[in-house]
């Protein structure tokens, strides 16, 4: 049992790695404005997937989302603009961060009472944490536009929304992570209008 719980696990955080966000509605083109150059000068570090497990959080590369999160950041400045619009934008930082300390605190009291059960025989029982702390989505993109500096952070809580493997599973959690970068892009688009 023991065994199969290990498997588990390293399955779930395969998962991770592999996750891909589709966020266009479906028959929908991604825009890619001639008008919008994007420079990436962020740390290659950060482009791939990455997870913790105490405290509990996964900073996603990016592939995380498709095809890749700096061309659906395009589509949205191109979208969220008039098609002359004119932008140069300089990226030293695209986070996508999932906080995961609450749904880690309830499938680590999962798992003991199974590991308990499982190897004394005697059924147990766990608490749910309804309204443990932790579990949030948070966006940050930092830069220049247009010569001018900007840094937006944008995020939500999940702990109310239900999933069974990972939050994306979740319309509803992939339709606030469209809201954040959304509500992102305007504030890039502001600054370029300032």
């Amino acid at each position: 049992m023991r065994h199969l719980f290990l498997l588990s696990l390293t399955m779930l955080g395969g998962c991770v790695y592999g996750q891909k966000l589709e966020l266009l509605e479906p028959g929908a083109t991604l825009a890619n404005p001639p008008g919008i150059v994007v420079e990436d000068l962020r740390d290659k570090s950060t482009l791939k997937s990455n997870m913790n497990n105490y405290p509990c959080w996964r900073a996603y590369g990016d592939t995380f989302i498709a095809p890749s999160k700096i061309a659906y950041l395009k589509h949205l400045l191109g979208t969220g603009s008039s098609p002359a619009t004119q932008l140069q934008l300089k990226l030293t930082r695209f986070e996508t961060v999932e906080h995961c300390e609450a749904t880690a605190a309830r499938t680590h009291e999962i798992a003991t009472a199974v590991v308990v059960a499982t190897t004394t025989g005697t059924p147990q029982t766990y608490k749910l944490l309804p309204n443990a702390p932790g579990d949030d989505f948070v966006l940050r993109i930092a830069g220049e536009v247009n010569g001018k500096p900007f840094d937006v952070t944008r995020g939500f809580d999940y702990s109310k929304i239900a999933f069974f493997n990972l939050p994306s599973e979740s319309p509803e959690y992939r339709a606030k992570i469209n809201g954040s970068l959304r509500e992102a892009a305007d504030a890039i688009l502001a600054v370029a209008n300032k």
